[in-house]
């Protein structure tokens, strides 16, 4: 078990040895998050020696975890608990069910032990072994349900644009193009600039004068919003992962789009516009340049949109995987009464968005809740 920074560092080794699916459990991009989230109480990385194998590792920290029950944009409460949380793709080097089955088993021990009140096993993929590891050892009580799944959207990258592109209907394309023509028109000069080839500090200081306009500024999440966000950009920078393009008109940034390339995956981040440029399709200029740059790229061959409702990823994508973050408790008095009140809102939530999920009214009043986010984020 490494619960410091220097018993991880002696696990580089080995962990360097090991396939990484996801840049989350790379150990640099993990000794950054233990060193910055505000939450996170010490590294909790469990070394598991499966017999006559090499050894696995499961890549976990341990937080006082926010359990927030949000309904729209507004969280009602958050109950916190001492918690394992795994990583994503955080079994490593765990190549069968019995791997992953001992990987979980090991974990275990720490709500017995009394390191944990809780272990959180984040984005698992519905229908695979480790969802199935995870879920054949919790128990009845202790697992805490009514979490809604997630959709993650994927795009198979061809090796040209116009193959991305033949995707879209004949009309579709011909919007495109009429959109990007106005654009030109429109002003003096349009240029996007792959801010990943700049300095880092330049490239966070253009990333921020767009985000602190945007909507999502208000929710709290993007790269630059936090010191946590930036220390993850400016590592995955160093790695040589991150990509960033930026959308300039007239000199101004305006719409960039942001994430890292991790075993041929290239992993979205929050894109952002200024909303003074809604009406110009700015986000979908900046969005096109990426593209076209990620099908010349021979490393690249999926666009990960990740998940959430944004209409672009149901648009662009051509496949689909489900996502459920699944978490169980400790058999003890205070976790099962903070697990069986999480289950029962997130059960209650989850029943009130299947009712408007897909109708006109729920899509219109997330419309109206980021417009107002946008305007309180810009202060007008």
């Amino acid at each position: 078990m490494a619960k410091s920074r220097d018993e991880v560092e002696a696990l580089r080794p080995l962990w360097e040895s090991l396939p990484i699916r996801n840049l989350d459990a790379d150990i640099d991009y993990f000794l950054t998050v233990v060193s910055h989230h505000p939450w996170v109480i010490s590294p909790y990385v469990v070394r598991v020696q499966p017999p006559a194998r090499d050894p696995m590792l499961v890549v976990a920290r341990l937080e006082r975890h926010e359990f927030p029950v949000a309904v729209g944009y507004r969280t009602l409460v958050r109950p916190r608990l001492r918690t394992a949380v795994i990583s994503f793709d955080g079994f490593l080097g765990a190549a069968t069910p019995e791997d992953l089955a001992l990987c979980v088993d090991a974990l275990q021990q720490s709500l017995r032990r009394r390191d944990a009140d809780a272990i959180m096993f984040q984005k698992l993929e519905s229908g695979t072994d480790a969802q199935r590891a995870v879920l054949d050892r919790a128990g009845a009580i202790t697992r805490v349900r009514g979490i809604q799944p997630m959709t993650r959207w994927l795009v198979d990258v061809p090796d040209t644009m116009d193959a991305f592109m033949s995707r879209r209907s004949s009309s579709s394309r011909q919007r495109i193009r009429t959109d990007n023509r106005r654009l030109l028109r429109k002003y003096a000069e349009v240029r996007v600039e792959r801010l990943h080839e700049r300095d880092v500090e330049f490239m966070l200081e253009e990333l921020e004068r767009v985000s602190s306009k945007a909507y999502q500024r208000a929710l709290g999440v993007g790269g630059t919003n936090t010191a946590l966000g930036r220390e993850l950009i400016a590592t995955c920078h160093r790695k040589g992962a991150l990509r960033a393009w930026m959308l300039y008109l007239d000199g101004a940034p305006v719409a960039f789009w942001l994430g890292s390339l991790q075993g041929g995956i290239f992993s979205i981040d929050s894109p952002a516009f200024d909303p003074d440029y809604t009406k110009d399709s700015v986000g979908m200029y900046a969005m096109y340049a990426m593209v076209e740059d990620l099908c010349a790229d021979p490393l690249v061959t999926v666009l990960d949109f990740g998940h959430g409702d944004a209409e672009y990823k149901r648009r662009w994508a051509n496949r689909t995987t489900t996502l459920r973050d699944e978490t169980f408790v400790a058999a003890r008095p205070l976790p099962v009464l903070t697990a069986l009140l999480l289950s029962g809102l997130y059960s209650a939530r989850a029943f009130a968005y299947r009712t408007a999920r897909d109708t006109r009214f729920g899509a219109g009043l997330r419309r109206a809740w980021r417009s107002r986010l946008t305007t309180k984020s810009s202060g007008t």
